[in-house]
Order: C-alpha cells, then sequence, then structure tokens
C-alpha cells in the first residue's frame, strides 16, 4: 500500500513556495504528528513518491501555479526542505 497521496505532496510543496512555512513550527508539528500517529521520530529524510503519482501531480501542480509540475523536481524540492528542518 502506498503512503500519503499526489494531494499531500502538492499541499506542502505550495506552502513552501509561498513562503508561509516557519521551519520552528513545522519542526514541532511533525515531531508531534510522527510520535502521535507512529510512535517514532521524523525520518531524516521523505521517501521516493510513487510512480503512480507521476500521472496526476503534474496537472495538479500546474493548476495550483507550481513552479516544478514533475514529480521528480517538485520531490527534490521538497525533500531539501525537509533536510533543513
Amino acid at each position: 500500500m502506498e503512503r500519503g497521496t499526489p494531494i499531500q505532496g502538492l499541499q506542502l510543496k505550495v506552502a513552501i513556495e509561498r513562503g508561509n512555512l516557519d521551519p520552528d513550527e513545522v519542526r514541532q508539528a511533525l515531531a508531534a504528528t510522527f510520535g502521535r500517529r507512529f510512535g517514532r521520530p521524523v525520518p531524516s529524510e521523505l521517501p521516493t513518491p510513487p510512480e503512480s503519482w507521476s500521472v496526476e501531480f503534474p496537472a495538479m501542480a500546474a493548476q495550483a501555479g507550481l513552479a516544478r509540475s514533475d514529480v521528480k523536481a517538485a520531490f527534490e524540492a521538497l525533500n531539501g526542505f525537509w533536510k533543513s528542518i
């Protein structure tokens, strides 16, 4: 079973591009979420999105006005943010 959905990745990517995220708040929210839901610390890296995301993500990203609409490029940017927090 795949975890997450293209829309979840898109939502976070939109927030990152628009500069609406405070790294300290994101770090705290992730720690609370992973601790409560998964009983483990926040992973240091994101898992690579499943291939199925490449079907839906480009259209959603373009509609949302993202600078990068291909999954690989968006994931690299998202993972860079993830590692920075």
